[in-house]
C-alpha cells in the first residue's frame, strides 16, 4: 500500500461536489452504487422491479459525486490498497461571525442525521443545538408552514439568547447577526448561501430519494427551484437532521443522507429479539412436470385450501392463546398471552384474498398508500409489497406463509418502543416438506435465521437438525 501512488479527491471551490481521476474508478463506483426498488401494477398482482444505479457521474475521465461523500470514497479506496488524499484548493474559512466552527477539508464534514430514539428526540436536541452555537446563523428547515409555527414557538419557549425569526422578519437583522431563522424545506434553496452557517432539519424524511444537485453549480444555473436542497450538500455547511420512528434508510436513501449530512448517528440497538418457530402443513401432491413456476406456486401455496385453513387455524390460535389448538403443531408452549396481534405474510394479493376466506374479520394490506385505513383487528394479512414499504407492521407474531426466501425487510425486526410491545417478536415459519425442493427451502430459511443470531427453537430447531 505504501508503494501505491496517491489519489487526490478534490472538492470544488464551493464544496458542493468532489471528483477523482479514473484511477480506482471501479472502487469509487462500487462504493456509490445501490439498488432501487419500484412497485408497479397493471391491474393485477403488484410487481417489484430492482434496478442498479449509483450516486455519481462520469465525464471527461473524472468521477463526480457529492462532496460530503468524500470520506466514504476515501475509506473505500484505502481498503482497496490506494492512498487517497482529500484536497480543497479553493478552501478558506468563511468571513462570518463563527469562522472557527467551519469544518476542515482534512477531516469529516460536521453535522449528521440522527436515527430516531428517545435520547435524540428533535424536540429536545434542536434547541440544544441552537444554544450550543449562540453566535452562529442557524436555519431550521421545517416540513411545512404549520411545523414552522410549532418550531418557532418551541424555540422561543426554550429561551435562546439569539433572536428567532421567520421569513418575513429576515430583513430586520443584519446579515452577519446571530439568529435562528425558521423556514420550510421548500424555501431553503432560496436562502442566500452567504447568510447562513448551518442547517437543522427536524424531520428529514422528505429528503429520502432527493437527488444531488447537478455537477454544474446550481446557484449559477438558477435551477434551485428543482429543490435540490443545495445548502445541505455543501461541505462547509454543517447540517443536522432527524429521522422519525420506523424510518430505516438503506441503499440509495442512506447514501443520499450521507451526502447531505455527512454521517448517520445510530441509536442503541433496540430491535426486538426474534424467536423463530415452525410447523409443517400436511403433505400435498407433487407438482406436474409441465407446469411453470407461477402455476406451481398458485396451486401448491396460494390456492391450496387445506394449507390455507391450517395457516388460518394457527393464526387464530395465537390471537386467542389457545394452547389446545396449537398443540398438534408443537406450538402450544409458544401460545403466550391472549390479544396479541398476528400478521400473516403472503407473497401476492391473490394469495391474500384466498387466505382471507379462512380468516373472517381480518384485514388485507396489499400495498402502502398515502391514506390507508387500518381497522381495529388482531389479524392482518400482509403482502410482500406492503411489508417492504411499511414502516411498522404493528404485529407481535408473524406467520410467514410465502414458502419462499427468508424474511428480509428494512423494518424487521421492529424496534421495542411504542405500542407497549415487549422486546420479543415471534416468527412462525410455514415449513412445507413436499416436494423435496420446498423442504430444502424451509431448511435454508431456518439456517439463515440461525446465522443472523435469531433464536430458532421448538419444531424449527428439530427440522433444522434433520
Amino acid at each position: 500500500m505504501t508503494d501505491s501512488p496517491p489519489i487526490d479527491i478534490r472538492l470544488n471551490d464551493f464544496g458542493t461536489y468532489a471528483w477523482v481521476s479514473g484511477t480506482g474508478a471501479w472502487v469509487v463506483k462500487q462504493a456509490l452504487s445501490f439498488h432501487e426498488v419500484s412497485v408497479s401494477s397493471d391491474g393485477g398482482p403488484l410487481h417489484l422491479t430492482r434496478r442498479a444505479t449509483w450516486l455519481g457521474h462520469f465525464a471527461n475521465g473524472q468521477i463526480y459525486f457529492p462532496a460530503k461523500l468524500a470520506p466514504l470514497v476515501a475509506d473505500a479506496l484505502k481498503k482497496a490498497g490506494f492512498r487517497p488524499r482529500v484536497r480543497w484548493p479553493g478552501y478558506s474559512p468563511p468571513a462570518g461571525p463563527s469562522p472557527a466552527s467551519a469544518p476542515s477539508p482534512r477531516g469529516r464534514p460536521a453535522g449528521g442525521v440522527f436515527r430516531d430514539n428517545a435520547r435524540s428526540a428533535p424536540d429536545r436536541l434542536v434547541p440544544e443545538l441552537c444554544r450550543n452555537q449562540e453566535q452562529s446563523r442557524t436555519v431550521v428547515a421545517a416540513r411545512n408552514n404549520s411545523e414552522v409555527d410549532r418550531w418557532r414557538n418551541r424555540l422561543l419557549a426554550a429561551g435562546l439568547t439569539q433572536p428567532v425569526v421567520r421569513d418575513h422578519e429576515f430583513d430586520t437583522l443584519s446579515v452577519d447577526a446571530p439568529r435562528v431563522h425558521v423556514t420550510t424545506l421548500f424555501c431553503l434553496d432560496a436562502y442566500p448561501f452567504w447568510a447562513l452557517d448551518r442547517v437543522i432539519v427536524p424531520d428529514a424524511e422528505p429528503l429520502l430519494g432527493v437527488a444531488p444537485p447537478p455537477v454544474r453549480l446550481v446557484w449559477e444555473t438558477g435551477e434551485w427551484r428543482r429543490r435540490h436542497y443545495r445548502h445541505l450538500w455543501r461541505w462547509c455547511v454543517p447540517a443536522f437532521g432527524f429521522l422519525p420512528a420506523g424510518v430505516d434508510p438503506r441503499g440509495g436513501d442512506l447514501l443520499r443522507l450521507l451526502g447531505m449530512f455527512g454521517r448517520v448517528f445510530d441509536p442503541p440497538d433496540d430491535r426486538m429479539i426474534v424467536r423463530v418457530v415452525a410447523f409443517t402443513p400436511p403433505r400435498s401432491g407433487r407438482w406436474a412436470a409441465d407446469e411453470g413456476d407461477h402455476a406451481k406456486r398458485r396451486k401448491q401455496l396460494w390456492m391450496n385450501d387445506s394449507r390455507n385453513v391450517l395457516v388460518a387455524r394457527v393464526a387464530n390460535a395465537f390471537v386467542s392463546a389457545d394452547k389446545a389448538a396449537l398443540k398438534p403443531f408443537g406450538l402450544d408452549r409458544f401460545a403466550g398471552p391472549a390479544g396479541r396481534k398476528v400478521g400473516v405474510l403472503v407473497e401476492s394479493t391473490e394469495h391474500a384474498l384466498a387466505l382471507r376466506r379462512c380468516m373472517p374479520g381480518c384485514q388485507v394490506l396489499s400495498a402502502i398508500r398515502s391514506k390507508i385505513h387500518r381497522v381495529d383487528t388482531d389479524q392482518l394479512i400482509l403482502t410482500d409489497a406492503y411489508a417492504y414499504l411499511s414502516r411498522d407492521w404493528g404485529v407481535d407474531i408473524v406467520v410467514d406463509a410465502r414458502g419462499a426466501s427468508p424474511v428480509t425487510f428494512p423494518t424487521f425486526p421492529p424496534r421495542t418502543r411504542g405500542g407497549g410491545r415487549t422486546g420479543e417478536i415471534t416468527l412462525v415459519d410455514v415449513a412445507d416438506n413436499r416436494p423435496d425442493a420446498a423442504e430444502q427451502r424451509s431448511k435454508d430459511r431456518l439456517r439463515e435465521y440461525a446465522n443472523r443470531g435469531w433464536t430458532v427453537t421448538g419444531p424449527a430447531a428439530r427440522l433444522l437438525a434433520r
